[in-house]
């Protein structure tokens, strides 16, 4: 369902009952002077980082759908269809993210504030 490859933790996946991550690793760097623990950053590469902001940025673009490496379902139901939001729509999508601000939407204070 989910693109678990563009964020490296299929729910199938796990390494060892313990989860994904090494409880005491710490990346290098500032957080390793500052003894800082970060056991999620034990699984970032940069293929990772990559893949995850291409699904973001398709989740937007194109609701939520696996067509284009997004995250979500393929709509296809066995059949060829286009892709989340190319019919401006998003009719191929199983959902999509929308938000309108109340009041005046050119003062950002107005807007951050909601």
């Amino acid at each position: 369902f989910f693109s678990a490859g563009a964020f490296g933790e299929n729910p199938y996946g796990i390494p060892d009952q313990f989860s994904f991550y090494e409880p005491h690793f710490m990346p290098a760097g500032a957080h390793r002077e500052a003894y800082l623990m970060a056991p999620e950053a034990g699984i970032l590469n940069l293929g990772y980082m990559v893949n995850s902001q291409n699904a973001l940025h398709n989740l937007f673009r194109m609701g939520m759908s696996a067509c284009d490496g997004g995250i979500g379902p393929f709509m296809g139901k066995g059949k060829v269809i286009s892709c989340g939001n190319r019919d401006g729509l998003f009719t191929n999508s199983a959902g999509y993210l929308d938000y309108t601000p109340d009041g005046v939407i050119s003062s950002s204070s107005n807007i951050v504030g909601q």
